[in-house]
Formats: structure tokens, C-alpha cells, sequence
């Protein structure tokens, strides 16, 4: 019965740690969910030639409403050509400054862990008339 609930116990871990989304390149993926904190997500776009091999500069977007689809494709284009990599907040906010800190900060710590991100290059976009601090 032990050995059975640790086969079961396995398995139950191995398909948890397989549910992480998969990226590809060039397309813009609408929900990706936060590796270590499951209540914040984003969009993300990688460019065509991502690789994990060099390290990547990132953008990451800010829409007033939260829909971080919106600030990826309309930069989508752009990072494709110098090569960036664009997330976009599913979390912020206009508003409390404490949801935009969240998101920013969930989006900081999942770049590092699943992208090989350029810490020197990492940059900051918000579309809004409200956002008026630079996280990075």
C-alpha cells in the first residue's frame, strides 16, 4: 500500500510539473501563469530565433485594464526585428499602486527563472496616463 501511494504520489508530481506552458517562438502566448506565484499571469511574446543558448533583453508592458495582450501585439512586430522579449501584465491595474507592484515583481522573478533574460536590459513599458514609476 506505501509503495503504492508513492508510485501515485510521483505521478501526481510529474504531471503538476509538465502543466507549465509552452512558448513558441514567434507567436504570442496569451496566458502564461506566474511559475511562483499561480494568481499572476501574462502574455508573452518570444522572437522567432529565441533561444535559451544567448541572453535576451525583456520588455515588460503594463495595460491600464489588465489586458496584456494588447501592449505585446502592438510591440510584437518591433521585438521580432531587434529581437526582445515583450511581456504583458493579465494582472495590472490603474489604480492601487499595490496590484501594479505584484504583477511587476511576479513578472520580474518568472522572466529570470524561464527565460535566460539580459538582467542589463530589461525594460519597462506602461501604457497608461496613471503610471508614473519605473520598477526596474
Amino acid at each position: 500500500m506505501k509503495t503504492l501511494f508513492l508510485l501515485l504520489s510521483f505521478l501526481f508530481l510529474a504531471a503538476a510539473g509538465s502543466t507549465q506552458e509552452k512558448l513558441e517562438a514567434g507567436q504570442i502566448t496569451e496566458h502564461v501563469t506566474c511559475i511562483r506565484n499561480s494568481e499572476q499571469s501574462y502574455a508573452a511574446f518570444l522572437p522567432s530565433t529565441y533561444s535559451e543558448a544567448r541572453s535576451w533583453p525583456v520588455v515588460f508592458a503594463f495595460d491600464p485594464g489588465g489586458r496584456g495582450k494588447i501592449p505585446v501585439e502592438l510591440m510584437k512586430d518591433a521585438a521580432e526585428r531587434y529581437g526582445y522579449i515583450v511581456l504583458g501584465s493579465n494582472n495590472s491595474r490603474n489604480g492601487a499602486w499595490k496590484i501594479e507592484s505584484e504583477a511587476a515583481d511576479a513578472m520580474l522573478q518568472d522572466a529570470q527563472q524561464r527565460f535566460n533574460a539580459a538582467r542589463a536590459s530589461l525594460r519597462n513599458s506602461h501604457n497608461s496616463a496613471n503610471a508614473q514609476r519605473e520598477c526596474f
